[in-house]
């Protein structure tokens, strides 16, 4: 489990729980926690509130996965 996904985890919500209070696809939560995006600075911010956890945390978190951050509208584009 990647450690994004381990934070959502621990924190006990689903993709779709942190989909829907950060407004965004359970896709494109699902790709933050794949790695194939990061999440938005914005998002980074929601999260680390959300999960219980800084800013820093999500960022460590993160860290495995590729370094483009896109905005939400670009993850819808690309499905």
């Amino acid at each position: 489990m990647r450690k994004l996904a381990g934070l959502r985890v621990t924190a006990g919500l689903t993709q779709l729980d942190v989909a829907k209070k950060l407004n965004v696809t359970q896709c494109a939560v699902s790709t933050w926690e794949s790695g194939k995006y990061n999440p938005s600075l914005d998002k980074i911010v929601q999260l680390a509130k959300l999960y219980g956890v800084t800013e820093q945390e999500i960022l460590m978190a993160c860290t495995s996965a590729p370094t483009t951050i896109v905005s939400q509208s670009e993850v819808n584009k690309n499905g």
